[in-house]
């Protein structure tokens, strides 16, 4: 008895060739016999034309049966292919279609579950999301709040919308006195700078017209200069030399002729009427007068001790 059922165990262990080429798929029993049942007779009759064929052999023309048979086993292994073939398409088709059906039912489950998933999803996670709703509105509209003084504000790492509302109103609080403050600073040094544009431009202007003045001042000093060169100096020796380069040096015992007391007379009083041109009674002097009047004054000093020097001779 014991081995009759060793035996039985050898046989139903033996693969056949059809049973080898699936076993790698590791496809259901169902699934092998199913495959097994449709190809098995087109295997039976290839294995059977293999031994047939294998046995022709031909060597000359003679052998006109052998030639004979060898084509009616083609034909006959062409037809066990073809209907393989046939039957192979049959199965995958059928095949495509059980998938598809196992597609759609599958479908038709998933579609009533997810809803429900989402659904009961959304039940389970009411008081989270609740929350989680809340805090994104109070971010939402503390940022908006906190928008104006964004350069002021200093979170450091402050979630808005998990703060307390005490909390965000010192931050809020805190932010507009720093932008007020800021922009008080601000106002002030925009005022300053424009007071201080306001007065380098009427510095400016007073300085242009300074200017002006002190040309006509220069212009004026350069002609009241040559006037009296000419008038003093020249013009009088020419009168009285010639030239004023001829005027001869004094002599012992020289005394001022009636012309140039005259003369000294008329220097003394053009002296006057001059310093009474540039300095006026009461002090008041013009721009830059002082240089003026200090060059009359030498230049009238030098012809008077000229002059005396001349009178005085002896």
């Amino acid at each position: 008895m014991e081995d009759l059922t060793k035996s039985e165990d050898r046989q139903a262990v033996v693969m056949t060739p059809i049973d080898k080429a699936m076993i790698k798929y590791e496809i259901t029993d169902n699934s092998k016999e199913l495959i097994r049942t449709a190809m098995d007779e087109f295997y039976k009759k290839a294995a059977e034309w293999e031994t047939k064929i294998k046995a022709i052999k031909v060597t000359n023309e003679l052998q006109v049966a052998d030639m004979k048979m060898a084509r009616v086993g083609r034909l006959a292994l062409k037809q066990v292919r073809v209907d393989a073939e046939h039957k192979k398409d049959e199965l995958k088709a059928e095949s495509l279609k059980y998938n598809n059906a196992v597609q759609a039912v599958y479908n038709l489950i998933k579609n009533v579950c997810e809803p429900l998933e989402t659904y009961a999803l959304e039940q389970e996670e009411f008081a989270e999301r609740k929350a989680k709703r809340e805090r994104d509105e109070r971010f939402s509209t503390r940022t908006k709040l906190l928008q104006p003084y964004s350069d002021h504000v200093v979170l450091g790492g402050v979630d808005l919308g998990i703060i307390t509302e005490e909390l965000f109103l010192d931050i809020l609080d805190k932010a507009m006195d720093a932008k007020a403050d800021f922009d008080a600073k601000q106002k002030e040094a925009e005022a300053q700078a424009l007071a201080k544009k306001e007065a380098d431009e009427k510095e400016k202007e007073r300085l242009k017209k300074e200017n002006e003045e002190l040309k006509k001042t220069v212009t004026s000093q350069g002609a009241v200069v040559d006037y009296l060169k000419k008038e003093l100096i020249e013009e009088p020796r020419k009168m009285s030399y010639g030239s004023y380069a001829s005027a001869p040096k004094p002599k012992t015992g020289y005394k001022m002729t009636e012309a140039e007391t005259l003369e000294y007379d008329s220097l003394s009083h053009i002296h006057y009427q001059l310093k009474e041109i540039f300095v006026p009674e009461g002090g008041e002097k013009i721009v830059n007068v002082k240089k003026v009047t200090d060059a009359i004054d030498k230049l009238c000093d030098s012809i008077e001790k000229q002059m005396k020097f001349l009178a005085h001779q002896s």
